[in-house]
């Protein structure tokens, strides 16, 4: 993510209308400030046209790459599921280890196959009175929609 501003003097003359501006040679607006937003990784031009007090037009341009975007990070941690010794119920806990290098993480979601449970969030616990092999799945998702599923296989049983 970028922002362009267009200089308000330019060659010692006062700059006297918004820019006009074009992305990749797209009309892209006229206004003091651009940001622009990219569909697409690798390289792009955006331009700024400008009208002095002395009726001059002077053109700039900036060379930008833009980086690919990077999935999201998510795996579950569920290592620390317990047997209550009072009830014998077996408590699935997992943690979702979740982060985004590019951006930021939008949605944590979880499913366990077995059950057809599903939760929202940083943590998941569920408790169980019989033993069981589950099968956690942990959706990540990004503020560009995209997704990373990581899972985890808890034997309850082994409580």
């Amino acid at each position: 993510r970028c922002s362009l501003v267009a200089p308000p003097r330019l060659g010692g003359e006062r700059i006297t209308v918004n820019p006009t501006w074009t992305v990749d040679g797209q009309p892209a607006g006229t206004a003091p400030r651009l940001t622009p937003t990219f569909a697409t990784a690798g390289a792009h031009t955006v331009s700024a046209t400008v009208t002095s007090t002395f009726n001059r037009t002077f053109t700039g341009s900036a060379a930008l790459t833009v980086p690919a975007n990077q999935p999201p990070i998510g795996t579950a941690d569920c290592a620390r599921s317990w047997r209550d010794l009072r009830t014998g119920d077996r408590h699935l806990y997992c943690r979702a280890n979740a982060s985004d290098p590019d951006g930021r993480v939008t949605s944590i979601q979880w499913s366990i196959a077995e059950t057809g449970q599903t939760g929202t969030g940083l943590i998941l616990h569920k408790a169980y009175a019989t033993p069981q092999v589950l099968t956690v799945t942990l959706t990540v998702t990004d503020d560009s929609g995209v997704t990373t599923i990581g899972q985890a296989s808890v034997d309850l049983g082994a409580l």
